[in-house]
């Protein structure tokens, strides 16, 4: 494939040059030098961009819907509402990229660096996600329903009022996180790191949390209808909504209690 003069092809050097708006469709470029380069509004339906360097890319407006880019570098990019359905990022790098609104539907991005990305509002729907790192990540009403996050490091990271419902969240780093207004109807949750965690006003309808660690963790106001909870100490539980349907009123009593249990209301 030759666009503008250029020769697409893998290994080919790149950086610096303007691909905006082009058809790249199905272009190889493995390992190939992008750095710097503009593709704002680009095609780049089912490229292969498997280890190349993307770094400070500009991909705005994008579309890479079946693009393979594993291993690849997009560190500090601009992809703001890019499209990546269905794209393979597995151990891609994009840390400190802005990823605003980007479309991550059923894309696989297990092992992804992308720890201080900016992922306001992005849409990760059934989304694989496991063992990334999204540490101190801006998750902020994003969309991660049905979305395998299994074993990720989320430590203190912002997920307010993000859509978590039915999430795998399993064995899952949440320290510190901000879950405040968060949907995780039906999230399994268990063996998650909550310790220290905001999850005030979250919604933890039918959640299972078998075995979390939820040390200090904040959830005053949260609905733990029909969860699966074992508390533990220094849980703040002001107005929340119990598993059994019951409102608790103070924290007083140490409810906080190390091994007190509480199971779903059982059916009739």
């Amino acid at each position: 494939m030759e666009v503008n003069g250029h020769k697409l092809r893998g290994g080919v050097d790149l950086s610096g040059l303007n691909f905006k708006g082009e058809n790249l469709v199905g272009a190889n470029l493995v390992r190939a030098n992008l750095r710097d380069t503009k593709l704002t509004g680009a095609n780049l339906v089912s490229a292969n961009l498997s280890s190349a360097d993307l770094t400070n890319v500009n991909l705005v407006g994008a579309n890479l819907t079946g693009a393979n880019l594993r291993s690849a570098r997009l560190d500090s990019s601009k992809l703001r509402l890019a499209i990546f359905k269905g794209a393979n990022l597995s151990q891609a790098n994009l840390a400190f990229s802005n990823l605003e609104f980007a479309n991550f539907a059923d894309a696989m991005l297990d092992r992804a660096r992308l720890l201080f990305a900016n992922l306001k509002g992005a849409l990760l729907k059934g989304a694989s996600l496991k063992f990334a790192d999204l540490r101190r990540t801006c998750l902020v009403g994003a969309d991660l329903g049905g979305a395998d996050l299994q074993g990720a490091n989320l430590r203190s990271s912002n997920l307010k009022r993000a859509r978590l419902r039915d999430a795998n969240l399993r064995h899952t780093n949440l320290t510190g996180a901000d879950l405040r207004y968060a949907d995780m109807n039906g999230c399994d949750i268990s063996r998650a790191n909550l310790c220290y965690a905001d999850l005030r006003k979250a919604n933890l309808e039918r959640a299972d949390l078998t075995n979390a660690n939820l040390l200090h963790a904040n959830l005053e106001g949260a609905n733990l209808l029909g969860a699966n909870v074992v508390l533990s100490y220094g849980v703040k539980l002001n107005g929340a909504t119990m598993p059994d349907g019951s409102i608790h009123k103070c924290n007083h009593r140490p409810l906080g209690c190390i091994g007190e249990k509480i199971r779903r209301k059982p059916r009739k």
